[in-house]
This record gives structure tokens, C-alpha cells and sequence, in this order.
């Protein structure tokens, strides 16, 4: 499998698994004559940050976009994913906070959550924006502002509209 990553002028969006990864496709893909972009397949699904700027040499005037999910869902669902794929998953460990991965190593999230996050100093980014899951289209439309999305439906079948925003999207302070 490869990571999509969706790289614009002045922005690049990183997806970390069982974020929303498909809404944020239907996001961007809906505004792409609004937000200057494009689809990058790298052949590493394990893509992180530090290999971004490697290929890229800079992020400097680019914000780095994840999305992030509640940390027990986000486990409960990685979880669920992988149960598929390991014949031997204790779920235990997820209850423990932990995630295994279809190899069977076991992992703590933050482990997974650094390589999208922190430079290679080990220092959170900069220009960091987070849209948390289960308010995609509200943060989406905080860090993107002239970005219409009144034609794209939430999940609840309710349209967007400018009315209902608020400024939710959150961006590192160092």
C-alpha cells in the first residue's frame, strides 16, 4: 500500500490511519477549484514527516494538515481494523492503550502520532493544523477559509453552511 499525501501551494496534508483519510479526499476533492493541490502517492505507507521534507528539502511556508480522533476510538478502531489481519490480535493490549500492528509489533500511539508531528529534532512543527475527526468540515473551513463547501454533505446528511462554523481548527503554539 502506498500513503497519500495531498500537497498544495502552500500547505501539505499528511493522512495518519483511521483519521477520516476517505472524508478528507471527498473534502479536497470538492474544493479543488478553490484550494490548489495535488495527489502525491508515496510508496511507503509508513511516509512520515521527516521523509517529506527529505524529498521535498523544506516545509518552510507550508502548513503540515493531520487529522487526529479521539485517542480510544482511534485505538478501538485500529484495533478492529487489524483483527481482520492478525490471527493471534490481543485485544487486550488495546485496552491497555497499546496498538499492534499486522507484524505483530506492539506500539504505544504516540509513537505513531511523532512521525506526523515532530521535525527531525524531535520538535513539534510549527505550522501545525489539526482537524479533529469528528469535526472535519468545521476545521477544514478554519484553516481554509475561502473554501465553500455548502454542496458537500456531512455524514448526518445536513449541508454545510457558513452559519454553523466555528473557529475549532487548532495550530501548534510553541
Amino acid at each position: 500500500r502506498s500513503r497519500i499525501v495531498i500537497i498544495g501551494d502552500d500547505f501539505v496534508w499528511l493522512h495518519l490511519g483511521k483519521t477520516g483519510g476517505k472524508t478528507m479526499r471527498k473534502v479536497f476533492n470538492s474544493v479543488k477549484d478553490r484550494v490548489s493541490q495535488r495527489i502525491t502517492k508515496f510508496p511507503d505507507h509508513h511516509f512520515n514527516i521527516c521523509q517529506y521534507e527529505e524529498k521535498y528539502n523544506s516545509l518552510k511556508g507550508k502548513k503540515v494538515i493531520i487529522n487526529i480522533r479521539p485517542l480510544e476510538d482511534w485505538i478501538f478502531s485500529y484495533a478492529m481494523q487489524m483483527r481482520d489481519k492478525i490471527t493471534d490480535l490481543d485485544i487486550d493490549l488495546a485496552k491497555k492503550g497499546l496498538i499492534q500492528n499486522k507484524k505483530g509489533y506492539v506500539h504505544k500511539p504516540d509513537d505513531q502520532l511523532s512521525k506526523y508531528i515532530l521535525n527531525k529534532e524531535g520538535e513539534i512543527l510549527d505550522d501545525l493544523f489539526i482537524i479533529r475527526t469528528y469535526n472535519i468540515y468545521e476545521d477544514f473551513l478554519r484553516i481554509f477559509p475561502n473554501a465553500n463547501l455548502k454542496t458537500l454533505k456531512k455524514s448526518s446528511g445536513q449541508k454545510v453552511g457558513q452559519k454553523n462554523i466555528k473557529n475549532t481548527a487548532y495550530q501548534s503554539k510553541k
